[in-house]
């Protein structure tokens, strides 16, 4: 059965994390969903007779990426790449999607910290003792290193890429996949102190509170010192309030939200607690692939613009971004915004931006001097990624 990506419509983020598939699907370029069998031997022969017909990449060259908030959905898959696909890759190469359902034990999926910069609301996968015999429905998406990419330029500096393993498709069949953890994010948190679980996602083995986007800016605007920081008790007011202003006064409206809710005891910090393998933004060649897990090569050797010179976004995507910058730069030409926009939207230098992020944190800095060790890297991969990091 095929069906419209209108059928996922995302239209309010009190509508986070979107309608999901009711099983295993294809995004096919970027604009119908294709479901697929629920037995995953048989999905995975039906994705790859699919993928050879369009001349796609298979499996077998795909990276295994846990979703469990906005990407799961299909309208959500489909948001990432829409905008990119004007290149040498077109719609086909980068909104085709397999995605399948699965389970993660040990883990739940629950509410981040603070509302977002306009004030929705957002997931985070946490893993702690009260986790522990917690089941939670994730999806696994199979993405090529173009996909990833434009993926990674998405996903802020506070979240890393973890090894996360077993993670059960069903009928047996298990497979290891990567997926974005916190590396500095905070957890929202009830009357108990305890994290809210996001409603809507199946689990099993769980007795923590359950809220939807409204209902956890409804428990943060109900504390009265936040409210009068937000200068609203209204979630639907809130979120029209930051759709309103510019991009330093939501900044400053999120953080002082957030200062309010530590002090009364409603947000902690939280960091995924993990001995996986962290993945840095430029590890491509060391990711596991398909549905055996880990790839041919290890090491840390290829700059994200051998993967993304050929993704760069629409005309449309810069004329709408160019439109939305005569604001800030009304002197300039419509030429000269455009090329700004450029900029602004190119997914190999944001990539370039986060992967050198990660190399100057001190903690990642670390963890690779390990993997040396270890012999997973060598010294000569190390300098190698900080020099192409500036490239």
């Amino acid at each position: 059965m095929v069906k419209s990506i209108h059928e996922f419509e995302y239209t309010s983020p009190l509508e986070y994390p979107g309608r999901r598939n009711q099983g295993n699907y294809i995004l096919l370029d970027g604009t119908d969903v294709m479901d697929i069998s629920e037995h995953p031997r048989e999905a995975f022969e039906q994705i790859d007779t699919l993928l050879e017909e369009r001349e796609l990449p298979l499996l077998a060259e795909r990276i295994p990426v846990l979703a469990f908030g906005r990407n799961a959905s299909p309208s959500g898959a489909a948001t990432k790449t829409e905008k990119y696909s004007h290149g040498e890759l077109s719609a086909a190469d980068l909104g085709t999607v397999p995605m399948l359902k699965a389970t993660l034990s040990g883990h739940d999926v629950v509410w981040h910290g603070r509302p977002g910069q306009t004030g929705g609301y957002f997931a985070e996968l946490i893993t702690d003792k009260e986790t522990e015999d917690t089941e939670v429905e994730v999806w696994v998406q199979f993405l090529t290193t173009e996909q990833l990419a434009i993926i990674h330029t998405t996903e802020g500096i506070t979240y890393e890429m973890s090894e996360i393993d077993n993670v059960s498709l069903g009928d047996g069949v298990s497979i290891d996949t990567v997926g974005y953890t916190a590396r500095e994010a905070s957890l929202l948190l009830d009357q108990d102190g305890q994290p809210i679980s996001v409603s809507g996602i199946e689990r099993k083995n769980s007795d923590r509170k359950e809220m939807n986007v409204r209902g956890a800016l409804e428990h943060t605007l109900g504390n009265e010192a936040v409210a009068r920081i937000a200068e609203t008790g209204s979630p639907d007011q809130y979120l029209d309030n930051g759709t309103a202003m510019n991009l330093a006064a939501r900044k400053e409206r999120q953080a002082n939200v957030q200062k309010a809710m530590i002090e009364a005891s409603m947000s902690r910090p939280y960091a995924h607690a993990t001995d996986a393998i962290r993945f840095g933004r430029a590890d491509y060649d060391s990711l596991p692939r398909g549905i055996e897990g880990r790839g041919e090569h290890s090491g840390i050797v290829n700059t994200m613009e051998t993967h993304v010179q050929a993704v760069r976004p629409t005309k449309e995507a810069l004329a709408t971004k160019a439109d939305q910058l005569i604001v800030k730069y009304p002197n300039e030409s419509i030429d000269e915004r455009i090329e700004r926009a450029r900029k602004l939207l190119d997914p190999a230098l944001n990539l370039r931006k986060r992967a050198t992020d990660e190399l100057l944190d001190p903690n990642r800095q670390r963890r690779l001097e390990q993997l040396e060790q270890q012999g997973i890297i060598t010294r000569k991969d190390q300098v190698s990624t900080n020099e192409q990091a500036h490239v």
